[in-house]
């Protein structure tokens, strides 16, 4: 799981004793409890059991069955910890049994407390076994017990586990509401030091659901209350950032911490979308880090110490892993511009304070994440390891060896497995290839009793990598299928951000799926299930993708090849393959195309040897100019040659007139209408031409004319606010004239009638079936920078997400309409942000435009679209009318520029 479970659900990381009556606790029962809870927050779990069971024969001598209960809800934590569900449930049923038996209406606040905690124990279990709906209504229970003890902290803790509840079931926007609960709840309590601890924990929280902004917000907030009441020295937080160099103490080193957390996150997904305005981010983080790790106060742990220091190592070789263009948004005078040596020195100053870490579970996993860190950076940078640094070699293996060591005397299997798992991608930097093998299977088999799905799918995907370089194929990619499974178990935890690892969606998924399917496709004549199993890969990354986007669970889906596509439609896949860590000059594009009514896949693959980014620049960029170049027609052509002409024939035989395109990576920025054959001729000429951003999509239908009823909110002037970043659209009013003009029946909001909440109370009242937006809009693979312009705000893709979302529970939308949009420039995953908008809204279809192109051109384009649809002479399909609209305006001397942008994504028919 992303987030750690506290004995006593305190909101931060500090036990919170629990409440104790001198009159019936013993002074040996109490000493046994309170040093099992000293051993269990330094995550001694063993330790902590056997403390326990000292207090449970003390009690139980005593007849003292209400501390008797509190123990074993206790034990029961700690046995999850250790992964021993069968103990760890015994215990947590002895516990409630105690508690249930009890007469509600007689509890005290200590028995209500008790049985809260016994209530949290059980919310751990269940969502660690997979039980989140079940998690979640315990953790319901737990926040009304702690209620009637008066336990706040309890309260908070609750409140935020069920949080964690709700994404797991991939409801993240019930997640997020749930938090921005707490969050007031917080407000409205006086005792500062709660009040600092409950926003700590909050901010950790907000971003272990993605919520990086608020997390920021939050945790800011706790740690300018807690330099305001330092208890020692008081600080100034500078005006820029809290982050500023200035005497803290403990509390504030921790805050510190969380927030360089923070900070390290918003940088790694600015980096990872290629997003401006990382810079200060990276700053921020480095700051605040560097801070956390001044001298610890007299008597204190150096965890917290080390740690900060541990994470300073972890971010500057985030930042040397990242690509040159990535880099490049990194301050040119920053510690990441390192040489190796330098690298190397900050390892060997890190791990000289190993020594200083207490035994236990925190110290070790301390250890092995910097460990992670240096093989991350070797990684990066190949060489003989044992050879060329003998000592290096030396001193990391006998890190991971004391590791093993101290998790076996702890009886640590996670520590174990973690510790093996990484010695064995030593083996494999090394290229000791049967070694690696060796220990990566031992690091394996224990993390699979463990229910450690996000341990275990790193070290099958490692085994893979090393069975591969042996060249034992078959084996390889059993373990890679094997690794991908164990993603799709844990797949909701997975995309959102852990604090300790950072992790990243393009470093830590991605590349399983694509290594896997170049593995499926090597062969020169793939036979059809691996075509099948390819495609079905992709399409799971592609869901993945989607989901790390949205943040959530998409809904139900039914296999594209269940779906009858109609007599004429052909599906083509396309995949980008070669990994340039096994062959450097071999990237791939895959072609799989699947015809109606013929159940034999087609399939060709057409090596791109790296410039597929290049061609695919050309083309998009000569695209966005209102004239055509010689640049532009080669490169339709040649991204014609790879994707369509070696199939033409197949095609042409089946009397093939739309094609279906489920398009990989950066192919999806580039509009497949504009494509060109040997003669010049255009693909949209030939056939009608769709989008779906995954193989798989809720259960399509055909488009009955009869029930288009349009919602249409337009802006064809621009509020005094916006007009320096936005032009007017004068021809937005003659698209809302046109609605009358063709008798449609339509709702139109335009200008100052299309406010956030005019929108909002639209939604949820008006009957209709397309909604049609003709107003700004940006799509980007950054949530936060996806928004559609309304008259008084921007509104911003979680919001439009909460908005359609409950809309789309009483009657999806048929057709979703934008028609001034486009996609960020620079951003090579930003189509991402329009098939999110297109699951938000729960559309049947979206008809949206790729770049913003003349205001009169796209009103013509939208006019013959409507008019192709609902013309009862010819009925046809909504791809065929897209094709029809812009087969006019080619016809009328229009440039591709103007009607290539526009994409049909979704249901074709």
């Amino acid at each position: 799981m992303v987030a750690s479970s506290h004995l006593l659900s305190a909101p931060s990381s500090h036990a919170i004793a629990p409440p104790t009556s001198q009159q019936t606790q013993s002074s040996s029962g109490q000493r046994w409890l309170n040093q099992g809870i000293q051993h269990f927050q330094a995550e001694r779990y063993e330790a902590a059991i056997d403390h326990w069971h000292q207090a449970l024969d003390v009690y139980s001598q005593e007849a003292d069955e209400l501390h008797q209960g509190l123990i074993h809800s206790n034990l029961s934590l700690a046995y999850q910890h250790l992964g021993e569900w069968e103990a760890a449930s015994t215990a947590l049923d002895r516990s409630l049994a105690f508690f249930n038996q009890q007469d509600a209406a007689s509890r005290q606040r200590t028995d209500w407390n008790y049985y809260a905690k016994a209530l949290n124990a059980q919310g751990w279990l269940q969502l660690r076994q997979g039980q989140a709906e079940l998690a979640q209504q315990s953790w319901q229970d737990a926040a009304i017990a702690y209620e009637a003890a008066k336990d706040f902290p309890g309260v908070i803790g609750s409140r935020i586990n069920q949080a964690q509840a709700l994404q797991s079931l991939g409801m993240s926007i019930a997640a997020r509401e749930r938090l921005n609960q707490v969050y007031q709840r917080i407000q409205y309590q006086g005792d500062t030091q709660l009040t600092i601890l409950a926003l700590q924990s909050l901010g950790n929280a907000l971003r272990r659901v993605g919520s990086l902004a608020k997390s920021q917000d939050v945790l800011q907030e706790s740690l300018a209350i807690a330099q305001r009441h330092p208890g020692r020295r008081i600080a100034s937080p500078s005006s820029e950032s809290l982050c500023a160099h200035a005497p803290v103490n403990a509390v504030q080193r921790s805050l510190l911490l969380d927030l360089g957390n923070t900070e390290r996150a918003l940088w790694q997904r600015a980096v990872d979308l290629n997003l401006d305005g990382v810079n200060p981010h990276y700053d921020h983080a480095l700051s605040c880090y560097q801070q956390a790790a001044v001298a610890n106060d007299p008597g204190e742990s150096p965890l917290l110490r080390v740690k900060a220091i541990a994470n300073t190592f972890s971010l500057l070789i985030n930042a040397q892993s990242h690509p040159p263009a990535a880099a490049s948004n990194i301050p040119v005078n920053a510690p990441s511009h390192e040489t190796q040596q330098d690298i190397l020195e900050r390892w060997h100053m890190l791990s000289a304070l190993f020594v200083t870490l207490p035994p236990g579970r925190a110290g070790s996993d301390i250890q092995l994440r910097s460990v992670n860190s240096l093989l991350t950076f070797l990684a990066r940078h190949p060489a003989d390891l044992n050879r060329q640094y003998p000592a290096l070699w030396s001193e990391v293996s006998t890190v991971l060896a004391q590791s093993v060591h101290q998790a076996d005397r702890l009886q640590d299997r996670r520590i174990k497995a973690l510790a093996l798992g990484q010695l064995g991608h030593l083996y494999e930097l090394a290229h000791q290839w049967e070694d690696a093998q060796f220990v990566t299977q031992e690091a394996i088999a224990l993390s699979d009793p463990l229910q450690a799905s996000e341990l275990q799918y790193r070290w099958e995907w490692q085994l893979g990598r090393v069975l591969r370089q042996q060249g034992k194929s078959s084996a390889a990619i059993d373990a890679y299928r094997q690794a991908v499974k164990s993603i799709e178990n844990v797949r909701t935890d997975l995309l959102f951000v852990n604090s300790e690892t950072q992790f990243s969606f393009r470093d830590n998924v991605e590349p399983v799926y694509r290594e896997l399917v170049d593995l499926l496709l090597q062969a020169p004549d793939p036979d059809q299930a691996a075509l099948e199993s390819a495609i079905g890969f992709i399409d799971s990354l592609q869901l993945a993708e989607l989901e790390d986007f949205l943040a959530c669970n998409l809904p139900p889906t039914v296999e594209l090849s269940d779906v009858e596509p109609g007599n004429n439609s052909a599906v083509l896949y396309t995949m980008i393959v070669g990994d340039p860590a096994f062959r450097p000059t071999s990237q791939r594009l895959e072609v799989v195309l699947k015809l109606p009514n013929q159940p034999t896949l087609l399939h060709h693959s057409t090596p791109v040897d790296g410039n597929i980014n290049q061609t695919l620049d050309t083309l998009r960029v000569g695209l966005e100019k209102r004239y055509k170049t010689v640049e532009l027609d080669q490169a339709a052509a040649t991204v014609y040659q790879w994707l369509i002409q070696p199939q033409e024939a197949s095609l042409a035989s089946s009397g093939i007139d739309t094609l279906v395109f489920v398009l990989d990576g950066i192919l999806r920025n580039v509009p497949m209408a504009a494509l060109q054959d040997a003669q010049g001729h255009y693909l949209m000429e030939k056939y009608a031409i769709a989008l779906t951003p995954r193989l798989q999509f809720p259960e399509p239908k055909s488009f009955d004319p009869k029930n288009l009823n349009i919602l249409f909110f337009g802006l064809s002037d621009i509020p005094t606010a916006f007009r320096a970043e936005f032009n007017a659209l004068p021809f937005v009013e003659v698209e809302a004239r046109t609605l009358a003009e063709l008798a449609i029946p339509s709702e139109l909001r335009l200008n100052a009638a299309f406010t956030d909440q005019r929108f909002r109370q639209d939604i949820q009242d008006t009957p209709f079936s397309v909604v049609h937006f003709a107003t700004h809009g940006e799509f980007s693979s950054d949530p936060e920078n996806t928004f559609l312009l309304a008259w008084d705000t921007k509104l911003k893709s979680n919001h439009l997400q909460a908005i359609l979302q409950t809309r789309q529970q009483r009657r999806p939308i048929d057709l979703l309409i934008l028609s001034a949009c486009k996609t960020a420039d620079g951003d090579n995953r930003a189509t991402l942000g329009l098939a999110g908008m297109a699951f938000q809204a729960g559309a049947d279809s979206t008809v949206a435009s790729l770049w913003v192109i003349n205001d009169e051109a796209t009103s013509l384009l939208i006019t013959a679209f409507y008019q192709a649809l609902i013309d009862p002479v010819t009925p046809t399909s909504r791809a065929k009318a897209l094709q029809t609209a812009q087969q006019m305006l080619l016809a009328d001397g229009y440039e591709p520029y103007y009607w290539a942008p526009f994409v049909l994504v979704g249901n074709w028919l």
